[in-house]
């Protein structure tokens, strides 16, 4: 058997041809996943039933010019899917998704957080709110170096902005601002 998944309907319709292989009369049909097979998902409760063929919806019709009940689906159903899967699907779904789709669909999360009060949406968006804090401390660890002269390698400039411990970036920024030196960061003179 032969299976072809495809997100564009006209890839999916030249798959469904016929193959001829080798010996005359030994034919293989493929079977073909293309927008037209895959249910457009948009009930609440066939999302929570059925998360994985709500996934499949939300790729292969967020296109339409209106995807707002299809991402509400999506959200109903990574709500009832355990966190490691949901974080899967939801990768898998942001990374397959033309870029115009993927902002929309980033977008209506950031907004439907609230209006929804989905507990997958909530959780999605504090971990990058998380990640969003993080990288502004690093870049105030930086700046301040910078500003007070402090020579920075570039192996310990990636190292803090990679840093994702708040709490370790918050003290970072306590002593880069008396910092003379780069290992001022790690032991200071006074840390109070």
């Amino acid at each position: 058997m032969l299976l072809a998944v495809c997100p564009d309907q006209a890839v999916a319709d030249w798959c469904t041809a016929p193959i001829v292989i080798g010996q005359p009369g030994l034919v293989l049909t493929p079977v073909v996943l293309g927008p037209k097979q895959v249910p457009i998902v948009t009930d609440l409760r066939v999302a929570r039933r059925s998360p994985e063929l709500t996934i499949l919806s939300a790729i292969a019709h967020s296109t339409r010019p209106d995807p707002t009940p299809i991402f509400e689906a999506l959200l109903a159903a990574l709500d009832i899917i355990d966190h490691d899967h949901a974080d899967l699907y939801t990768d898998l779904v942001l990374t397959v998704l033309p870029a115009a789709a993927r902002e929309r669909l980033e977008e209506f999360m950031s907004t439907a957080t609230h209006r929804y009060h989905s507990d997958f949406a909530r959780r999605y968006f504090s971990q990058g709110e998380a990640k969003g804090e993080a990288k502004g401390e690093a870049k105030a660890v930086l700046a301040i170096l910078d500003a007070r002269g402090v020579e920075v390698p570039d192996h310990v400039r990636a190292d803090i902005a990679n840093c994702t411990d708040v709490d370790q970036l918050e003290v970072w920024i306590r002593r880069a601002a008396t910092a003379n030196k780069i290992q001022d960061l790690d032991n200071p003179t006074d840390d109070t």
